[in-house]
């Protein structure tokens, strides 16, 4: 029987299981054995919305043991604690696992830079636990300034930062102040004389950086009508529980400081190593971990120069998805002997969303901008969730969001 090992329960991960087992028999002499931290599957190009009241934090997981049903399969919820290349061993907090073959799909973690202060007194959004602390933790402001009803103390308290202008940064900052309008609107009338300010922060001199330029100007005057304030060249150099400092010098009072500036491969000790000094496992053009032909790397833990454009294939879902189609062939052409397939991204385009009813879409040399960007957006990610009972709970969460106000309770 020849076992196959996916380590990780995100998009690599999952569909690397299920493109797997499409193209094994019953009677084959193959086991395919996920294992996760999480029994579930996070949809985490939508955290943004859980976290600002937009949708159910339930709609977005879906648990792997309904994902993928096949007797060939086994899931573990297990803790990874080593792999074990030359044993072919992975070491977990409850058993000792063996394999032939190895599918590395951990994802990546957040990256604080080594900013002083920025792992202590920010929330990243990475997970489904984030995305619910954030959501508290805004309606905690409000509540709290609503209880001051002093500038003096509803100045922070109304101020809210985020650091990372990426796809996330600008998503989140286009609903969370609609999200927070739309509260102090209907829950807090008496808080709108004080105002709010959102400050989207950004490093590099561009937002998005990897959009064309005409949709970063899109997105920057859609952020201006919607009163967020981008900063670019703006290193954060500092975070305090009183704000963030920027390029040494500058500073913004605040006590909500969301980071989204990075990710970095989930850390997992291997032994001998077979990461890079950026923790990294590097593949070759199979996806196979450098010098270890039976362990494949995919995703965010990936690192991979893309042979169509000589640049590193970027940490995008999109991507994890087709790496996982190639290392399902892969995997099954190396057990009947064939040639592998080589590996070659390329992108299906970009949408980023900018609050309600409006985004940007970059797709196939085509740009637009607005309503029909936005109705594209939705689509697509509806038709890319897993399982018809969340695609229906988020379409409904959405039918609601048009008519009535966001969900506001702190939970």
């Amino acid at each position: 029987m020849k076992r196959i090992v996916i380590l990780g329960a995100g998009f690599g991960g999952v569909y690397t299981a299920l493109n797997l087992l499409k193209k094994i028999r019953y009677d084959d002499p193959v086991e395919v054995i996920l294992i996760s931290k999480t029994n579930y599957f996070l949809f985490a190009p939508m955290l943004h919305e859980v976290a600002t009241g937009g949708l159910n934090r339930s709609n977005i997981v879906q648990p792997i043991r309904e994902i993928i049903c096949h007797p060939r399969f086994t899931f573990l919820r297990c803790t990874i604690k080593e792999i074990q290349a030359e044993k072919k061993t992975i070491i977990t907090d409850k058993k000792i696992i063996k394999y032939d073959t190895l599918v590395i799909a951990l994802g990546a973690e957040n990256n604080f830079y080594n900013v002083p202060g920025a792992k202590e007194h920010t929330l990243p959004l990475k997970s489904l636990e984030d995305a619910v602390k954030i959501r508290n933790h805004i309606l905690d402001r409000l509540e709290y300034s609503s209880a001051m009803h002093t500038l003096h103390a509803n100045e922070p308290n109304l101020t809210f930062v985020i650091v990372g202008a990426g796809p996330t940064g600008v998503e989140l900052a286009g609903e969370l102040a609609e999200f927070i309008d739309q509260n102090l609107q209907k829950n807090y009338p008496h808080l709108k004389g004080y105002g709010r300010k959102i400050y989207l922060v950004q490093s590099n001199p561009e937002i998005i950086p990897f959009m064309h330029p005409h949709s970063r100007q899109q997105t920057l005057k859609k952020l201006a009508k919607e009163r967020i304030n981008v900063i670019t060249n703006a290193l954060v150099t500092k975070v305090t529980t009183e704000g963030i400092e920027i390029n040494k010098k500058k500073k913004l009072k605040t006590n909500t400081v969301i980071w989204t500036s990075g990710v970095k491969p989930t850390s997992i000790p291997t032994k001998p190593k077979i990461t890079n000094e950026r923790g990294f496992f590097v593949v070759d053009k199979y996806l196979r971990v450098q010098n270890q032909k039976n362990i494949y790397a995919i995703g965010d833990c990936a690192y991979l120069i893309n042979p169509r454009d000589r640049k590193q294939v970027p940490a995008l879902a999109q991507v994890a998805v087709k790496e996982a189609r190639i290392v399902a062939k892969n995997i099954v052409s190396e057990i009947n002997n064939r040639p592998l397939q080589v590996f070659s991204f390329k992108s299906s385009g970009t949408l980023v969303s900018v609050g309600k009813r409006f985004a940007v879409a970059d797709l196939h040399g085509f740009r637009f901008k607005g309503f029909l960007a936005w109705w594209l957006w939705r689509t697509i990610y509806l038709t890319k969730l897993v399982g018809w009972r969340n695609k229906l709970q988020v379409a409904y969460d959405w039918t609601l969001n048009l008519f009535f106000p966001r969900d506001t309770t702190q939970i």
